[in-house]
């Protein structure tokens, strides 16, 4: 069950950001919907990326913290279920 486990925790955090990448080419969630991709997508002139951040920063931050915190669940499960490792203090 433990390297289901793990292997789930990958498999979200690449399809957060394969969601985020398709939704940013307009080929995920269409607009109505809310998306990160689709709130990133809304950035695309050099103009708005320089004068106005407050409209990319946000869903890219939170797509870089989502992506992070679910691999480092992933990496303590990884950590707390692997019966072969044994913990040597004096190592």
């Amino acid at each position: 069950m433990a390297p289901v486990l793990i292997y789930a925790t990958s498999v979200l955090s690449l399809s957060i950001l394969d969601e985020a990448a398709l939704s940013y080419l307009g080929q995920g969630v269409q607009p109505p919907m809310a998306s990160l991709g689709n709130m990133l997508g809304g950035a695309e002139s050099l103009t708005i990326l320089t004068s106005r951040p407050w409209i990319w920063l946000p869903p890219g931050i939170m797509i870089i913290i989502l992506v992070v915190a679910i691999n480092f669940v992933g990496d303590a499960l990884r950590d707390a279920l692997d019966p072969s490792r044994t913990e040597n203090p004096g190592n």
